[in-house]
């Protein structure tokens, strides 16, 4: 069948016993939907944004989007395998 790939940002996911799956999740983007060049260019502005932060929460919003740029590289890596 059918086979496509998403980027889930977090959520939960109940097999059940005849297996059917159920996924909650408050985002999820299809990974042909996302466009390497943004990505690229935001993983930029979130590590220059890491570079010039000064206060603890500023770094720690820096490192969130570090994190999720570099996950959606991963999963666009994988989708054009």
């Amino acid at each position: 069948g059918r086979q496509d790939s998403y980027f889930v940002s977090g959520g939960i996911c109940m097999i059940h016993p005849n297996g059917d799956m159920e996924i909650s999740t408050p985002e999820c983007v299809n990974i042909q939907d996302i466009d390497p060049n943004n990505v690229r260019d935001g993983l930029a502005k979130a590590k220059d944004k890491m570079s010039k932060a000064t206060e603890e929460k500023d770094k720690l919003e820096a490192e969130i989007e570090i994190e999720t740029y570099e996950t959606l590289e991963k999963c666009l890596g994988a989708g054009a395998q």
